[in-house]
């Protein structure tokens, strides 16, 4: 009892607060600005202020798309100073592998699959009939250490069959095949780790078998799992702002 009260209370509020929420919309603008050599992402922003305090501040949130053609329209009509202009080296680093939550967040907002059906997509990809593809039912993304020397085998079979492009796993051959951390951990891996292709069955043979949404899944969870042996994407990222104008700022 001491405990089931607590948890009660707390589900009972979380659905009142989801039948009392009342949905909102949005909008935003951005885009890109020339300054030089560079090319500069900006954000339309406009000046409000909170009814409490009375302090002013910038938003990039538009109550409605009439609002935004207004504030281009007054800065289309002035020349703009750009002022405050930052230069900062970046880089990503590949995405994590697939695990069944995030290889289903993906089918379903890119390829319109709803959650049980990726996990069936998924089921049959592990049993069908070798396992092209590991173990789904994972919430982990990560790999164990000693499945690096599976590595270079997977993805010399992905490139054979025309799943991964030869360039680039031929330009990840050239060096050493990187073993990251955030590929490679045996304290992260407790059960089953991610999702990735295995070194099954032919896939010559088997993946013309798959139906579009099967191999739409295969090809999403074969390029994760490539993603993770490219070099980090570097780039430099430029920002600056715009002088204000009539209260908007890019």
């Amino acid at each position: 009892g001491g405990v089931k009260t607590p948890i009660i209370y707390i589900v009972v509020q979380r659905d009142l607060a989801f039948e009392s929420h009342q949905v909102s919309y949005y909008y935003t603008a951005t885009g890109k600005i020339r300054r030089g050599n560079d090319l500069i992402e900006v954000t339309l922003k406009h000046k409000v202020k909170d009814e409490k305090t009375g302090k002013e501040s910038w938003s990039a949130s538009f109550d409605n798309p009439r609002e935004i053609e207004q504030a281009i329209e007054v800065l289309s009509k002035t020349p703009l100073k750009i002022g405050d202009v930052k230069r900062r080296d970046s880089k990503n680093s590949p995405p994590k592998l697939y695990e069944l939550a995030g290889l289903q967040g993906e089918m379903s907002k890119s390829h319109g699959v709803d959650l049980m059906g990726t996990m069936k997509i998924e089921q049959k990809l592990y049993d069908h009939p070798v396992s092209l593809q590991t173990y789904p039912r994972t919430d982990i993304p990560y790999l164990k250490e000693a499945e690096y020397v599976d590595v270079k085998p997977i993805l010399t079979k992905l490139r054979d069959h025309n799943v991964i492009s030869k360039e680039i796993i031929d330009e990840i051959f050239k060096g050493d095949i990187p073993k990251r951390k955030s590929t490679f951990d045996d304290s992260k891996v407790v059960a089953h780790g991610a999702i990735v292709p295995t070194l099954s069955g032919d896939l010559g043979a088997w993946l013309p078998q798959l139906q579009p949404k099967e191999r739409t899944c295969f090809d999403l969870v074969a390029k994760r799992y490539t993603a993770n042996f490219m070099d980090d994407y570097e780039y430099v990222q430029v920002t600056g702002n715009t002088e204000e104008v009539n209260g908007y700022i890019l």
